[in-house]
């Protein structure tokens, strides 16, 4: 099973999204307002039908670097956020 939380750029409650570092977005190509919505955390079998693949129908677009990792980590363990299990 793999954990998984959204990175998106819709217009999500501060509270409970971090946006996405500079270095990241570039190195994801990301847009400007990209952000890891933490409290939305997913546990599916890999991969998911919740997974968007680039245009060479990989789902893998990069690390997002162990400090922002930690970070988004952090806020998920401390909110204690249980998972939506994705089975389809």
């Amino acid at each position: 099973m793999i954990y998984t939380t959204p990175i998106s750029s819709k217009n999500h409650d501060p509270a409970h999204s971090i946006p996405v570092p500079l270095p990241v977005r570039t190195a994801l190509g990301l847009s400007k307002a990209s952000l890891v919505v933490w409290n939305d955390l997913n546990r599916f079998v890999w991969v998911g039908p919740d997974v968007e693949f680039k245009s060479d129908e990989q789902p893998y677009y990069g690390n997002v670097g162990q400090d922002f990792w930690n970070s988004v980590r952090k806020k998920i363990l401390a909110a204690a956020v249980a998972p939506t299990i994705r089975t389809e």
